[in-house]
């Protein structure tokens, strides 16, 4: 996604946001997206809606982190 696209997905997922997760030793972001992709949604895409949704520019996450899944 490229440009006025990343910004629409952004504004998009922000107003559905459907839970906060709290992440866990040994949590990753491919894993957190694995389990709550929706049905048919391409993983690498759900973990660039968590990473957009949360405003994170890595996929390192910390124990006790919150975020929130669209």
């Amino acid at each position: 996604m490229l440009g006025g696209d990343q910004d629409a997905l952004a504004a998009s997922s922000s107003s559905h946001i459907k839970q906060t997760f709290e992440i866990e030793k040994g949590d990753t972001l491919w894993k957190i997206a694995n389990q709550h992709a929706p049905k048919g949604q391409d993983v690498r895409e759900y973990m660039y809606e968590i990473k957009l949704l949360n405003g994170l520019k890595s996929n390192l996450l910390q124990e006790g982190q919150l975020l929130q899944l669209p």
